[in-house]
């Protein structure tokens, strides 16, 4: 039987099946009935007639090519490593990730903001410091924790991850599905056109797959448990704040950094003590420090979440200049790089510059007058 593409999927009878084998069709329906008709046809009849679909060793191959983030290029843990698939191997995630989705909305939370539908970065951002603002305004002294996990989605042990997925109401038959899935892959890396030798995959979820970024938030989405302090998470970008004018409140805070080293403890993972940072808001914040485990964290005047910058004052000075440097930039490369001066053109950088002052002015109104002077996009300032 194949498929578009000319790949083959071998159907084998269930008689004496082997343990790893998934369990008969008629409690594989779940998954099979979350399966797009036009795209996954030969599966779903295949699975009904009484056959086991066996997911082929190359579907689960992935070529990694390495991304440059930034500082030196020299220095490999510098680079993002992306993985690509083949287009089989997407359909099969694509029909475990309806069947997990379904079943699964209940876990994520309301705490998880990444890879999560109707959620993004500005509703993380609005959600946590309209609450944090709200307590500095009133007069309390409050520290943000910012966490970092080591390699969190590299790091995802798969026993741990199948155990969750069954504790969390996951049908046994997807479960085997995500476990013949997971069990298995192979990774190569490619350089300059060079390819090196495929490794197994033993431990963690591609963040760049289908399947993955989901499955990460199932596995981190208990790590809320127990916590009383404010706590949000984009994917694994995790902070924590809490109040510290008493002495209640800063034992509150530490108890919960304690709560998050323990579970990344018992989850086999550990956060980056080095990426992790403290800021201090509030007039009067006595600036205490704080240790998840055993070593203490640096405090920082300005910190950058999510792409934006929080400073202890709470000014945005500081990112309204780094969107106007950043815009500024984008329509130099305009002007130097295109000769064409005709109405189309015109109209799309009034538009781009529109766009940057619109978003600098909802971010803080009051705080336009400051934009004024760095403001070199036009001749005539900002658009109107």
């Amino acid at each position: 039987m194949e498929v578009h593409g000319g790949a083959d999927i071998h159907l084998q009878p269930m008689e004496d099946p082997m343990p790893e084998q998934v369990d008969p069709p008629e409690s594989g329906k779940p998954v099979l009935e979350q399966a797009p008709g036009r795209t996954c046809g030969p599966v779903e009849r295949g699975a009904h007639a009484g056959a086991v679909v066996e997911i082929q060793e190359h579907w689960k191959k992935a070529n990694v090519s390495p991304i440059y983030k930034k500082v030196l290029k020299e220095d490999p843990g510098n680079y993002r490593s992306v993985g690509f698939t083949s287009i089989p191997g997407k359909i099969v995630e694509r029909i475990l990730l309806r069947a997990i989705t379904s079943q699964m909305k209940h876990v994520t939370g309301k705490s998880q903001h990444g890879f999560t539908t109707g959620k993004l970065c500005l509703t993380n951002l609005i959600t946590f410091y309209n609450k944090v603002t709200c307590s500095v305004d009133v007069g309390q002294a409050v520290d943000i924790v910012y966490l970092d996990f080591s390699k969190a989605f590299n790091t995802v042990p798969h026993s741990l991850l199948l155990e969750k997925l069954m504790c969390y109401g996951l049908d046994k038959w997807s479960v085997r599905w995500v476990r013949r899935w997971l069990i298995g892959c192979t990774q190569g890396v490619v350089v300059n056109c060079s390819f090196s030798n495929w490794q197994p995959l033993t431990s963690g979820v591609p963040q760049e797959s289908i399947l993955g970024p989901t499955l990460f938030n199932i596995f981190i989405s208990d790590l809320d448990d127990g916590i009383k302090c404010i706590l949000m998470k984009f994917a694994d970008d995790t902070k924590l704040s809490g109040e510290v004018d008493t002495s209640e409140g800063r034992a509150t805070l530490q108890e919960d950094l304690d709560r998050l080293e323990e579970w990344a403890n018992k989850n086999l993972m550990k956060f980056s003590k080095d990426k992790c940072k403290v800021l201090h808001l509030g007039k009067h914040n006595p600036g205490v420090k704080h240790r998840p485990g055993s070593t203490w964290l640096k405090s920082r005047s300005v910190e950058r979440d999510l792409g934006v910058l929080v400073v202890s004052k709470l000014s945005v000075s500081e990112q309204c200049a780094l969107v106007a440097k950043k815009a500024n930039r984008m329509l130099d490369c305009i002007n130097k790089g295109i000769t064409s001066r005709d109405k189309s053109l015109s109209h799309s950088t009034q538009h781009l510059s529109g766009h940057t002052w619109n978003t600098v002015f909802s971010f803080g109104p009051h705080y336009t007058k400051k934009m004024w002077t760095g403001w070199r996009g036009s001749r005539e300032g900002p658009p109107g």
